[in-house]
C-alpha cells in the first residue's frame, strides 16, 4: 500500500470553503486505498505570522512543527500532498530531499492579496502579497504536479508563473455531506436540483444514501465568470472581507410564482419562466452574483411554475440608483443589498407589471385578500403545528406571487 503525507490546515478550526475542499480531498486520497498520515497546520500566534511574512517562511512555520516535519522528512512517502499553496518552502523542503509533491491551488492567492490591498490599503495585506508569492513561486518551481479548482485559475497560473495545472479538481461534495446540511436555507443549489421532502425539508435520497436529481429544472447563474455560485461568493466575499461572521445575512431568496393556469391557458413554459427569471434578475439586482433556478411544478403538484432567485448579499459592482434604494450604500461595490419594506412593494409591482404585459394570470401582490395566510401559517396548519414560534420560525414572508428568504449560512 503506498503512503501519502497529507499536508494542510485545521479543516475541522473554521466551518468554510476551504475547510470543505480539504476535507474533500482528503477523503479522495482515503478513496483510492492510500495510507494516508497527516501533517497539521495549526493557527499560528500573531508573533508567528508576523515572523512567517517577514523571514518569508511558510504559513506557522515554529519550532514545534519543525520537530514534525523532521520526522515526516524521514519517512519513506511515496508522494507529499500539499492541500494549499501557502506551503511552499515547506514543499520545496521536502522536494529537495526527494519526495514527489503535489500542490492543491485553492486560489491564485496572490491575486487576492492583491485585489485586497487594493481595497483596504492596510500595509500588512501589501506585506502578505510579497509572503504568498514567494510560497506560490517555491510551488511552481518544485512541485511534481499542480491542480487547481478551475480552468480559470489553470489560466491565471499561466499567465502569473508559466506554468499551468497538471490536473483540475472541481468543488463537490458527498452525499453524507448533503444529507448532514438539510436545509435549504444553507444550501440553496442542493435545494433546488435535488428532490427534497416538503415538509421536513430533507433531501430525499436512494437506496444507496444518494441525492436524487429533481427531474425538470432550468438554472443559470449571473455575475458568477464561468465559477460555481457559491464558490464565486465565498471568492467575493473574501475580496471585500463581508459576510465572515455566522450572523451575517450572506443570501437573498426570492420565489416568482406563476399562476398553474398560466400554462394551458397563457403557454407559458418552463424556458420562458427561465427567461423572465433572468431578466427579472438583471433589471432589479444588478451587480450580484446570482442563481436563477425555474421548477415547473409546486411543492403540491399545484402545477404552477415558479423561478428562484438567489442573490449574493454582496453587491461586486456599482450600479446605478433604482426606484426601490434609499441610500447612497445601496449602489455602491463593496456594500449588500437591503431587503426593506419598500423594496418588496416594488419588487410586488414590478412581478405585476411583468404578468401584465406577457398575459399572464395575476392577483393584487399590493393589497391581497384580508383572509390571506403567510406560508409560516400554512405550513404550521400542514403539519398540525397551531403555534408558531416566533424565535425558531424561518425569516419567510410570503406575498401573493412574491416570496423572500434572507439567508445567513450558505457560504
Amino acid at each position: 500500500m503506498k503512503r501519502v503525507l497529507f499536508v494542510s490546515r485545521d479543516y475541522n478550526a473554521r466551518n468554510d470553503g476551504g475547510s470543505a475542499v480539504a476535507k474533500r480531498n482528503l477523503a479522495f486520497l482515503k478513496a483510492l486505498g492510500l495510507q494516508v498520515a497527516e501533517l497539521t497546520i495549526g493557527v499560528p500566534s500573531l508573533a508567528v505570522r508576523l515572523k512567517n511574512v517577514l523571514l518569508r517562511e511558510s504559513y506557522g512555520d515554529r519550532r514545534s512543527l519543525r520537530k514534525q516535519l523532521k520526522y515526516h522528512l524521514s519517512q519513506p512517502y511515496d508522494f507529499v500532498f500539499f492541500d494549499g499553496s501557502h506551503y511552499g518552502v515547506y514543499l520545496r523542503e521536502f522536494a529537495r530531499h526527494g519526495f514527489k509533491t503535489i500542490c492543491f491551488f485553492h486560489n491564485v492567492e496572490v491575486d487576492y492579496y492583491q485585489q485586497k490591498y487594493k481595497t483596504t490599503h492596510q500595509p500588512q495585506d501589501k506585506l502578505m502579497v510579497g509572503f504568498i508569492a514567494h510560497n506560490e513561486r517555491c510551488c511552481i518551481d518544485h512541485a511534481s504536479y499542480l491542480i487547481t479548482l478551475n480552468e480559470r485559475d489553470n489560466q491565471q497560473l499561466q499567465k502569473r508563473y508559466h506554468r499551468g495545472a497538471d490536473f483540475i479538481l472541481p468543488t463537490s461534495f458527498d452525499a453524507y455531506d448533503a444529507a448532514e446540511h438539510h436545509d435549504p436555507v444553507k444550501l440553496p443549489e442542493q435545494y433546488l436540483l435535488f428532490e427534497h421532502d416538503e415538509f421536513t425539508m430533507k433531501p430525499v435520497l436512494d437506496e444507496t444514501g444518494r441525492l436524487i436529481p429533481r427531474e425538470d429544472y432550468r438554472l443559470s447563474t449571473l455575475n458568477c465568470d464561468g465559477e460555481d455560485f457559491a464558490v464565486a461568493c465565498m471568492r467575493a466575499n473574501l475580496r471585500y472581507g463581508k459576510n465572515q461572521r455566522r450572523e451575517d445575512v450572506k443570501s437573498h431568496h426570492y420565489i416568482i410564482s406563476f399562476d398553474p393556469r398560466d400554462g394551458t391557458d397563457n403557454g407559458l413554459t418552463v424556458d420562458r419562466a427561465q427567461e423572465l427569471g433572468e431578466q427579472f434578475c438583471k433589471e432589479h439586482f444588478p451587480g450580484h452574483q446570482a442563481l436563477i433556478c425555474t421548477h415547473p411544478d409546486g411543492h403540491n403538484h399545484s402545477g404552477n411554475i415558479h423561478v428562484h432567485i438567489v442573490i449574493n448579499s454582496l453587491r461586486i459592482y456599482e450600479v446605478p440608483l433604482l426606484p426601490y434604494m434609499d441610500r447612497p450604500a445601496d449602489t455602491r461595490e463593496g456594500c449588500k443589498h437591503r431587503c426593506t419594506d419598500a423594496a418588496m412593494e416594488y419588487f410586488k409591482s414590478e412581478v405585476m407589471e411583468m404578468c401584465h404585459r406577457e398575459n399572464l394570470y395575476q392577483i393584487d401582490l399590493l393589497h391581497g385578500s384580508k383572509n390571506r395566510v403567510t406560508e409560516r401559517e400554512y405550513w404550521a396548519q400542514k403539519k398540525g403545528q397551531l403555534a408558531l414560534d416566533k424565535a425558531n420560525a424561518p425569516m419567510i414572508v410570503q406575498s401573493g406571487q412574491l416570496h423572500v428568504t434572507h439567508i445567513n449560512d450558505i457560504f
